[in-house]
């Protein structure tokens, strides 16, 4: 089992920025386990990648952000929640782990 974390919005909360993560076999059960939550992910990334992002430079993490979703509008979004919010997201993943 992996941990993988999505950033996205429960369906009533769609202005509210929410980071989970859980331990899942695949990626792609994690993706449909996040769907039946009413959970709308807008990027899905492993423990590895998250770790990854947390400790590139400015430009190289602008970068791997734009690789995690198509929807350009969300890039400045995740790229301020990786930048400020860098410890809840290794938060989670502990949390995810212990579970």
């Amino acid at each position: 089992m992996k941990v993988y974390v999505a950033v996205g919005y429960f369906k009533d909360e769609t202005k509210r920025m929410r980071i989970i993560a859980m331990q899942d076999s695949t990626k792609a059960n994690f993706y449909k386990n996040c769907q039946g939550n009413a959970f709308a992910a807008c990027a899905v990334m492993t423990e590895k990648k998250v770790h990854e992002i947390l400790a590139a430079n400015e430009l190289d993490r602008w970068e791997m952000i734009k690789k995690l979703t198509n929807n350009y509008r969300k890039w400045m979004d995740l790229d301020d929640l990786f930048e400020q919010c860098g410890d809840i997201f290794l938060n989670k993943i502990e949390e995810a782990k212990a579970n």
